[in-house]
């Protein structure tokens, strides 16, 4: 009876057994199944984010996130989604799950410094920023969006720093270069904003911004002769605004002795904004340049008359006055223009000469003792425009005192 009574306990527990077997086999498979549909599931909903298609993507996600255990790249895509939209406190609460479930996943560092960057927290924006950039060194985004955060709280140095850093890797991006171009401009680092700009011509060949991009800089950076066909070529093909090439050209124009190319671009840009202060005082030299007095003091009084504290213009005007022998007058407008000058040792050099003439030498050799020493120091540096270069000369002018 006993052994009966086993056989039966014995039987029952295979009984069990397998069913238990069978049970955990039918979850097993059912956990594949689930898997496998939220594989494709995913597959399609970033397929059609990258399309824009955010209703159809939607319905992919929640097919995903309705089941019992999303992934984390689940929550990942409906917060991008979300971000997308504009719904950012949904987009916050589903970068928490993925956060918290996928600390290491730069794709959430990512969205997580987007997200706040429009909450204006721009010291966590750049910190998620960088973890991103550190979990992920190899994706050129992370790194141009964390420089761009830099610029934006005011850090172009150190954005400067973390893309001359990390450039040895992406020497050929595009991305990367442009980046460190715009950098090296807003530096007035110009020189090395060439380079950036011609490694995006090796790698992306013909393309016309950054074309212009390069003719701009080498205008800045005072290679005339080689910006100055590059401008004329584009302004020529250009159907719409080519103000910003049509002034670095007029630049390159003055820079390389053309006076009548200059003038004539000058007059240009002038009729296209009156009121342009640089570009009026810039065709006031130009007529000086070319001894055409009487329109250069018309174009500088017309300056002074649209900004009296135009210290170049009166600067101007006082030595045309003092070439003319109008004394007095020049006095009082080299005075005017002395400390806010852009040459002020050319103003200093015009003014000695104009009290000299007026038998003022104490008064002369003050200013001279003031600015003389620094004379040889401008000559040396190239000092330009109509008080370096045209009639006399104030450098010679200061050659004499």
């Amino acid at each position: 009876m006993k052994r009966m009574t086993w056989i039966v306990v014995w039987a029952l527990m295979l009984v069990t057994a397998g069913c238990q077997t069978q049970r955990e086999a039918r979850e097993s498979a059912q956990q594949r199944w689930v898997l496998a549909r939220n594989k494709v599931h995913l597959q399609l909903a970033l397929e059609q984010y990258k399309a824009g298609q955010m209703d159809n993507c939607k319905q992919q996600l929640a097919k995903v996130l309705a089941t019992a255990e999303p992934p984390v790249t689940a929550y990942l895509l409906a917060a991008k989604v979300a971000l997308y939209e504009k719904r950012f406190d949904e987009a916050r609460g589903y970068l928490e799950v993925a956060l918290h479930a996928g600390p290491n996943a730069p794709d959430a560092w990512y969205a997580k410094a987007l997200l706040d960057e429009h909450d204006d927290n721009l010291e966590a924006a750049v910190e998620a920023m960088a973890k991103a950039h550190v979990l992920d060194p190899s994706d050129p985004e992370y790194l141009i969006c964390l420089a761009e955060l830099h610029v934006k709280r005011g850090e172009a140095d150190r954005a400067l720093e973390v893309l001359e850093t990390a450039q040895g890797r992406f020497a050929s991006h595009a991305g990367v270069q442009s980046a460190l171009a715009d950098l090296y401009t807003l530096k007035g680092q110009h020189a090395k904003a060439i380079v950036s700009l011609r490694r995006i011509l090796r790698v992306s060949g013909g393309d016309e911004d950054v074309k212009q991009r390069l003719a701009l800089a080498l205008a800045a950076d005072g290679q005339a002769g080689q910006a100055a066909p590059m401008l004329e070529q584009m302004i020529a093909a250009q159907k719409g605004d080519c103000t910003a090439l049509r002034a670095a050209l007029a630049d390159c124009y003055l820079r390389l002795e053309n006076y009548a190319k200059a003038e004539a671009t000058y007059a240009t840009l002038c009729a296209k904004e009156p009121a342009n202060a640089v570009w009026n005082y810039r065709l006031a030299e130009v007529y000086a340049l070319q001894h055409d007095d009487d329109a250069a003091m018309e174009r500088a009084m017309h300056l002074i008359a649209m900004d009296p504290s135009h210290s170049d213009a009166r600067a101007l005007v006082g030595y045309l006055q003092m070439t003319r022998g109008d004394l007095e007058g020049a006095e009082k407008n080299l005075r005017l223009a002395l400390d806010g000058a852009s040459q002020p040792t050319l103003v200093a050099v015009a003014l000695t000469k104009t009290l000299q003439r007026l038998g003022r030498e104490k008064e002369a050799g003050e200013v001279w003792a003031e600015y003389g020493g620094q004379i040889e120091v401008a000559r040396r540096n190239g000092a330009t425009g109509p008080m370096a270069t045209t009639h006399a000369g104030a450098f010679n002018l200061g050659r004499g005192l």
